[in-house]
């Protein structure tokens, strides 16, 4: 066990505030974060369609780490996935009730590239739920980056990841210097 003990705060920030803060580099992913992997996959579909419903999302965890500043430690999927829907560059699914019934529709945040009977922007008062929705922010002060890492390490390390991911989040020279 270390003697280290670690004094984090909780913020609760709304979406908009966060993705704003991260567009304007408040916050940045460092090297040794994983690459984006959710591109491929639905996860950041699923992700949006959790906060619509309301489902509490896991935390986000920022540390004010020496010489680099705030970076996300953990919850870069996350990040990425709220700003590219943010930026129109993916749909989620919801169900309208329309003249003819129920009737799925995919549904971007402000524009539309094709204009379907089932795609569409989100409302007014869909968009106005999405921005104000409150993300639980962990945050580490005055962190050197060998304990941003170790952070890290310890809660990727209940998900399992490739050898690369492993790999790339440990302190070293040889590592760093093959990035």
């Amino acid at each position: 066990m270390s003697s280290i003990q670690l004094s984090p705060h909780h913020l609760n920030i709304r979406i908009q505030d966060y993705n704003t803060g991260y567009i304007n580099g408040d916050y940045t992913l460092p090297v040794w974060q994983r690459q984006d992997c959710w591109g491929k996959t639905d996860y950041r579909k699923s992700l949006i369609e959790s906060i619509m419903m309301g489902i509490d999302l896991p935390k986000i965890y920022i540390g004010n780490i020496q010489d680099m500043g705030k970076v996300i430690i953990d919850g870069g999927h996350r990040t990425r996935a709220i700003n590219a829907y943010l930026n129109n560059e993916y749909p989620i699914s919801i169900i309208d009730d329309t003249e003819d019934g129920p009737m799925e529709k995919m549904v971007y945040y402000s524009e539309s590239p094709t204009n379907t009977r089932k795609t569409r922007k989100m409302t007014d008062q869909e968009r106005d739920y999405f921005n104000n929705y409150k993300l639980t922010i962990c945050l580490y002060d005055s962190l050197e980056e060998s304990m941003g890492r170790k952070i890290f390490n310890k809660l990727q390390n209940a998900v399992p990841m490739s050898v690369p991911d492993v790999v790339n989040s440990y302190v070293s020279e040889l590592v760093d210097t093959f990035r």
